[in-house]
Parts: C-alpha cells; structure tokens; sequence
C-alpha cells in the first residue's frame, strides 16, 4: 500500500485509487522521488523515485 509520508496507511484491505483519480493529483519530482502535496510517496520506508525525469511537474 503507498501512501503519502505522514500520513496513515488505509485501514482496509484492498483500497484502490482509480487510476484517472491518482494522476488528478499534484504530483512531482524533487531529487528524484515522487511527491504529492510536498509528501514523498512510498511504503515501509521506500518511496517511489524517478530515474530521468528527476525534478518537475509528472503528468
């Protein structure tokens, strides 16, 4: 389950994002991790990153 650092993970077992409503938000590189909201995205200590694409707006 990913989630925005900070913030719970959801409580149910299976919760989807459909995928028109994850790219509907702010998302970002910065240093080559992908953020939403300034909150670097991940799980159990492991965000997602970006090789090429380091620093920007994704979308």
């Amino acid at each position: 389950i990913l989630e925005p650092e900070g913030y719970d993970a959801p409580t149910e077992k299976y919760c989807y994002v459909k995928p028109d409503k994850f790219f509907s938000m702010p998302l970002y590189t910065k240093d080559g991790f992908v953020e939403v909201d300034g909150k670097k995205i991940g799980a159990d200590g492991k965000f997602l990153t970006a090789e090429i694409y380091r620093n920007g707006e994704v979308g």
